[in-house]
């Protein structure tokens, strides 16, 4: 399903889905001119295999919200003007990221559900988890930083390494959940206080 074949432009708008027994696929590219939501209350998955970008010269938060499965395969990056996106999930199922080039550097922050990345997340976004969310590996990802006070929150590794942090950072942030998982943290800079 397509909105057109143009770019889905979000000027102070959501987009709200209910999907019904088929998948929903959605290929457009979505440019965020302000912060927006894309909501999925459905009981079936919906795909975005558009790109997801900035449109502008600031940060722009994309949350994703509701009750039903979402997944993004085209790459969420920063725009090429200095925009800047940030990831907010309070949708209550898994949202998967399977890109292997999302390189944007606003915060990704897991406020409920499971955020699986079967891609990476570029090694620059801060990680922050909250209440019972789940950060999921599917992949070795890299990330700017790992934070959280829930001690209900879970990081499962599985069987991958995700790296922490860039060479020659100060930072401290501090993770008070879970580690799970047969996995490995490689700290490449930086302080995780546990």
């Amino acid at each position: 399903s397509n909105l057109g074949t143009g770019t889905l432009v979000f000027n102070g708008g959501n987009l709200n889905l209910t999907t019904g027994a088929a998948n929903f696929t959605l290929s457009n590219a979505i440019s965020l001119l302000s912060n927006a939501a894309i909501t999925n209350n459905g009981t079936t998955t919906a795909t975005f295999s558009g790109a997801i970008t900035s449109g502008n010269a600031q940060t722009n938060t994309l949350t994703l919200a509701g009750s039903g499965p979402m997944i993004f395969s085209g790459a969420i990056a920063n725009g090429t003007n200095s925009g800047v996106i940030a990831v907010t999930q309070t949708n209550t199922d898994q949202v998967t990221l399977s890109n292997l080039n999302n390189t944007y550097s606003g915060a990704s922050t897991l406020n409920a559900g499971t955020f699986y990345v079967t891609g990476d997340l570029g090694g620059v976004t801060a990680v922050t988890l909250a209440g019972s969310a789940i950060y999921k590996l599917g992949h070795n990802n890299a990330i700017g930083s790992l934070a959280g006070s829930s001690t209900g929150s879970t990081v499962n590794l599985q069987s991958y390494t995700l790296t922490v942090g860039t060479a020659g950072s100060v930072a401290s942030t501090t993770y008070a959940g879970l580690i799970t998982g047969t996995g490995t943290v490689l700290m490449q800079g930086g302080t995780l206080d546990r």
